[in-house]
């Protein structure tokens, strides 16, 4: 008999391809208990899209493309994750939705991509999140393009075990896939007692969070983009929040600001931060 905050979701390819999540069949249970449930409140998704919808709604935009870039650096001389590398896995080993030209396709995992910035090009990943099927599902009739791109350090450790044949989830020892035994064995996101050792003992060398987003209307291309460096986490040595690591901490953000969002949404049931952003006003955003 409560709201709920960051329902988090699970990709499986047959939900990608039906344009859903799961978190869907929930819906007229929370209607009916005139309750409400935010999908996916994060950083991405959940900043993102409430970001999407402040470009739409600022610029009066009938989205044709949208592009969705995420970069994410952690250098550590330990062995550090930012977020759960199990997590990983299961985003970058879904096959990819992307739209090209108004057909839907679905790539395979570590399909490799360019993408540049003036003369400088980088080597970026499309995955599937929960943005894509949020924008496919309020614009279908509008769109064309439509992907998400990721670059990062700790999917290119990923992509060395996918690489050497290690996630297949077809080769099995006993009852056991490879994939099931390399779970099993990944290590968790560091602690935060991990992460201020790490971090007082300058072992990482560089760390932080960045998302660009390009959403196209008919005549121009529209660009929000985020950027959480390393400068700001050292400055929160003397906050509460010290030891987050480079994901935890602007999802944190994040989170609460949507919360605070959410609080003048007047709808019932299970929405995502896009939803909100089509009934919030303006300022708010």
């Amino acid at each position: 008999n409560s709201n709920y905050m960051d329902f988090a979701s699970i990709l499986w390819p047959e939900d990608v391809r039906a344009g859903r999540v799961q978190q869907d069949e929930f819906h007229e249970a929370f209607v009916k208990a005139g309750l409400l449930a935010v999908v996916n409140a994060g950083i991405s998704p959940g900043l993102t899209d409430v970001l999407t919808w402040y470009l739409i709604k600022k610029h009066n935009i009938t989205p044709v493309s949208y592009n969705l870039y995420l970069d994410e650096n952690f250098n550590s001389m330990v062995p550090l994750f930012s977020w759960s590398p199990s997590v990983a896995l299961d985003e970058v080993l879904t096959p990819a939705f992307v739209l090209d030209d108004g057909v839907v396709r679905f790539d395979k995992p570590f399909t490799l991509i360019g993408y540049c910035v003036g003369n400088k090009c980088f080597n970026y990943y499309e995955i599937t999140q929960e943005e894509l099927l949020n924008m496919y599902h309020h614009y279908k009739d509008s769109l064309r393009s439509l992907k998400i791109a990721v670059g990062w350090t700790e999917i290119e450790h990923i992509k060395r075990l996918y690489t050497m044949g290690l996630l297949s989830d077809e080769q099995r020892v006993g009852e056991l896939s490879l994939l099931d035994i390399v779970k099993s064995k990944m290590p968790k996101a560091a602690t935060k007692e991990e992460m201020i050792d790490a971090m007082e003992k300058w072992l990482i060398d560089d760390a932080g969070f960045s998302f660009h987003i390009e959403l196209g209307g008919h005549d121009k291309i529209y660009v929000v983009r985020a950027v959480f460096d390393f400068d700001a986490f050292r400055d929160l040595k003397n906050t509460s929040y010290y030891g987050a690591t480079s994901i935890s901490y602007p999802t944190g953000i994040s989170a609460g600001y949507i919360w605070w969002l959410a609080q003048s949404f007047a709808q019932k049931g299970v929405v995502s931060c896009l939803d909100i952003g089509l009934w919030v006003s303006e300022d708010a955003v």
